[in-house]
């Protein structure tokens, strides 16, 4: 039985502390190959000793050895045989490599002055409104889970049943972060115009830099996306890293505001699942 299923098996009669070491095993893998005994006592707030204990609850002599076995397993997993290999990058290998062309490309044609001025923006507006419906819907509800993330005050056109809800958040003193790709939904360029209209500024996220909606932003940035001919699915993965980009630089340009609003953020509504103590 291998490492990981030894966890899995023994996992029922664990105590709490090594149930706490396997919850760290089993979601930092690839780190812990790398980590010394001491680093992993640091991490998970268990004692060197408990650790080795807990690789011997499994099966192995010590730490050193658990960690070898784990390594074994993770390059096995790594390395399916050529035939699986070949199967697998006809089937996805194309659509991964045009998906990491669209985000080379992104990156190596982006403005840099746009993409920091909006992000200036979206981290000191007064709020936040994030706009994308339909093939747009999903990358704008990440950017939405970002953003809220770091900063106060944002708000998500969730359905169009919502108008006046949107209309609240569309004033003089708010960003508009607008996701909109071809073909462009024509509501959300009538929400542009209001925008306009109230004096909001405008972020737009489109894929392309003739977009329609472009001549209503302050800010275009583009991240292409990827259709398949004849066919209604979209890849959006260069505007779903356009999203990461933008928030990470916001919190990297306002470490103390983005601490600070983490730390008194009360977030009742929501419930994880945690390793038990």
């Amino acid at each position: 039985m291998n490492a990981l299923a030894r966890i899995t098996s023994a996992y029922d009669t664990m105590s709490k502390s090594h149930r706490k070491i396997a919850h760290y095993v089993q979601s930092h893998r690839t780190v812990f190959l790398f980590d010394s005994l001491a680093t992993v006592s640091g991490k998970v707030g268990s004692s060197e000793a408990t650790i080795v204990r807990f690789a011997q609850k499994l099966g192995y002599s010590g730490y050193s050895t658990f960690q070898d076995a784990l390594r074994d397993e993770l390059r096995k997993q790594a390395g399916p045989t050529q035939t699986d290999s070949a199967a697998a990058h006809a089937d996805f290998g194309g659509l991964a490599e045009e998906a990491g062309g669209r985000i080379d490309g992104l990156c190596q044609n982006i403005d840099a002055d746009v993409f920091d001025n909006a992000c200036e923006l979206l981290m000191t507006a007064e709020s936040v409104l994030v706009i994308g419906y339909m093939d747009a819907f999903g990358v704008a509800a990440q950017g939405f889970h970002l953003i809220d993330g770091i900063r106060a005050n944002t708000n998500f056109c969730r359905i169009l049943f919502e108008i006046n809800e949107i209309y609240r958040h569309i004033h003089r003193n708010a960003a508009i972060l607008v996701y909109s790709f071809a073909p462009h939904y024509k509501f959300t360029h009538e929400l542009l115009q209001i925008a306009r209209e109230k004096g909001s500024r405008v972020v737009l996220i489109a894929d392309t830099p003739i977009s329609p909606l472009s001549p209503l932003a302050d800010y275009v940035l583009c991240a292409e996306v990827g259709r398949e001919e004849g066919s209604v699915l979209v890849d959006v993965s260069a505007p779903a890293f356009m999203s990461y980009m933008l928030t990470r630089r916001m919190s990297e340009k306002y470490p103390e505001e983005t601490a600070a609003f983490q730390a008194v953020t009360l977030r009742r509504y929501e419930e994880f699942l945690t390793p038990e103590a």
